[in-house]
C-alpha cells in the first residue's frame, strides 16, 4: 500500500504500543481527563456531529460485516500521544478512526481500515484535511474579527490535522502532497501573526532543489545561534511544533528540513551518507548574518538521529551541541533477511520508498539497511570518542534504537547526557515534559 559517559535519569509515565481498539480507548480516557483544548469547541461540533461513511451492505448480513471488519487492522501506525502533541482534540481523532473504520467501498488493501482508495468518506487523508480546512476556515473568522492569537491558535491546530492527513507520506500521492503543502501554510500562518519571523529558504544540493523553513525570534541583538532539525522517514518538517516554539523563547533561532527521501527530498535518495544534506544546509544558513555560524546545534529525531550522530563523529565548523531523539544507530541495521520480512507494512514500504530500492527482495533490502550502521562505518564503538555534546533521549526498550545504541551513542562523546521517557515503544512517551528540557540543555551548550 503505497497511498503510502553520561547521567541516566527517567521521566514521565510508560506507554507501550497499542492496537487499533486499544487507542481508541486511550483517546476516549484522554478526553474524559480533560484533555481538549478550549479552541476545539466549533470542529468538535461540526466533526462529532457527521454521521459515519455510508457503507453497500447489499447482499451482506450483519454478521458478515462484522466478521470482515473484525479480521481488519491499520496500515498505519497509530500515534495517538503523537498527534495530541502536535495538537489534535482527542475526541475529534476518536470520531475520525471509528469514521474509517467504518467506512466501506474498495480499498487498496481488504486487509486494512485505513485502505479507502477514493478521496472521500473513510479515506484516512480526506478525514483528517477536512479537520484541518475546518480549523483554516474558523481562523481567518478570527483574524477578519482581530482576534489574532485565537487565529493563531485555530491555525496551529490546522497544521496538526493536515500533518496528519498526510502520513505516512508518499510523494507519488496527490491528496497526501496536497495536505502535506496545507500543513507548512498553516504553520506559516500561526507564526507570523504572532509576530514571529518564518522564511522559505530554498538553494540546490547536488544540482537538485532542496528547501526549509527558517523560523528566528523577532527581536535579536545582532546573530543568533540556530539548531536544525529533522525528523525521521515518516515525519516530516512541518511537525515539530512545541520545540521550534520553546527554542524561539530562548533566543535561539530553528531550522527544519525533511530527510533524504522523505517529502520535499523525495527526489533524492536516502543513503549511509545522507548527513551530507545536514553539512548542505549547516553551510547555507551560516552565511546568513542573522545567524551566528561558530554556534549551530543539531536536533535529529528517529532516523534522523542517525545523521546528527554521524555528524557529531565527523566534528564539522561550527557544530556546538546535538540532541538525538531515539536515533537508531546500529542493532536495527543488522536486520537479516528473515527479520526485514517481518517489519511491518509501514514501515517496510516508507524505508524502500525513501532509498529507492522498489522491487527489492527482504536480502537486498537487509544489505542495504547494514550501510547505515555507525559501528559498521567505523564511527561509533572501540574507544572513539567526539567533544561534541550529544543529549540522547528515547522510551526505554525502544525496539527501533534500543538501550544499547543509546548507551553507544552516550559512550561516544565526551559530555554525554541520557534520559528515559516511558518504556516499550518507539521515541519518548512524554514530549511535553522532555522538550523544555531538551530547549533548555541547547540553551546551555550554545
Amino acid at each position: 500500500m503505497t497511498g503510502r559517559a553520561g547521567a541516566t535519569a527517567r521521566a514521565g509515565a510508560t506507554a507501550r504500543r497499542r492496537g487499533p481498539a486499544q487507542a481508541v480507548s486511550l483517546i476516549a480516557k484522554a478526553a474524559a481527563a480533560g484533555l481538549l483544548a478550549g479552541v476545539c469547541a466549533g470542529v468538535c461540533t461540526t466533526i462529532l456531529s457527521a454521521q459515519p461513511a455510508a457503507e453497500d451492505t447489499a447482499g451482506q448480513t450483519t454478521e458478515d460485516r462484522a466478521e470482515r471488519t473484525a479480521n481488519r487492522t491499520f496500515y498505519r501506525d497509530l500515534r495517538p500521544a503523537h498527534w495530541f502533541w502536535n495538537g489534535m482534540d482527542p475526541l475529534v481523532l476518536e470520531r475520525i478512526l471509528t469514521r474509517i473504520k467504518g467506512a466501506d467501498g474498495p480499498r487498496e488493501d481488504s486487509a486494512y481500515h485505513d485502505g479507502i482508495a477514493a478521496y472521500g468518506p473513510g479515506n484516512w487523508t480526506y478525514e483528517f484535511e477536512r479537520v484541518g480546512d475546518a480549523y483554516m476556515t474558523r481562523g481567518r473568522l478570527q483574524e477578519t474579527l482581530n482576534h489574532t492569537h485565537v487565529a493563531a491558535a485555530y491555525y496551529r491546530k490546522a497544521a496538526a490535522a493536515y500533518a496528519t492527513a498526510k502520513f505516512p507520506h508518499f510523494a507519488e500521492n496527490a491528496d497526501q502532497n496536497r495536505a502535506y503543502a496545507k500543513n507548512i501554510d498553516a504553520l506559516e500562518a500561526a507564526w507570523t501573526l504572532r509576530g514571529l519571523i518564518f522564511e522559505r529558504v530554498t538553494s540546490t544540493f547536488d544540482g537538485q532543489p532542496v528547501d526549509g523553513i527558517l523560523m528566528l525570534p523577532a527581536l535579536r541583538r545582532g546573530p543568533v545561534p540556530l539548531v536544525l532539525g529533522t525528523n525521521g522517514i515518516d515525519v516530516l518538517k512541518g511537525e515539530f511544533f512545541d520545540m521550534a516554539d520553546m527554542l524561539i523563547a530562548r533566543g535561539i533561532g530553528f531550522f527544519a528540513f525533511d530527510m533524504a527521501g522523505t517529502g520535499s527530498h523525495a527526489h533524492l535518495r536516502l543513503s549511509p551518507e545522507y548527513e551530507r544534506l545536514t553539512r548542505h544546509f549547516m553551510t547555507t544558513l551560516g552565511a546568513d548574518t542573522r545567524v551566528d555560524a561558530a554556534r549551530l546545534g543539531l536536533i535529529g529525531v528517529s532516523f534522523g538521529g542517525n545523521a546528527v550522530v554521524k555528524l557529531a563523529m565527523q566534528q564539522p565548523a561550527g557544530l556546538k551541541a546535538l540532541v538525538n531523539m531515539c536515533g537508531p544507530v546500529h542493532s536495527v541495521f543488522m536486520l537479516d533477511a528473515g527479520a526485514v520480512a517481518g517489519v511491518e507494512a509501514m514501515y517496510r514500504d516508507a524505508f524502500v520508498d525513501r532509498a529507492k530500492l522498489t522491487g527489492a527482495s527482504d536480502a537486498e533490502i537487509a544489505d542495504a539497511l547494514k550501510g547505515f550502521s555507525l559501528v559498521g562505518q567505523g564511527l561509533l564503538g572501540g574507544g572513539r570518542t567526539t567533544p561534541v555534546p550529544i543529549f540522547s533521549v528515547n522510551a526505554a526498550g525502544d525496539y527501533v534504537a534500543p538501550d544499547s545504541d543509546m548507551a553507544l551513542v552516550t559512550a561516544s562523546t565526551q559530555d554525554g547526557t541520557l534520559i528515559y521517557s516511558g518504556e516499550g515503544d518507539h521515541c519518548p512517551q512524554d514530549r511535553f515534559m522532555v522538550t523544555p528540557v531538551i530547549a533548555d540543555w541547547l540553551k546551555d551548550r550554545l
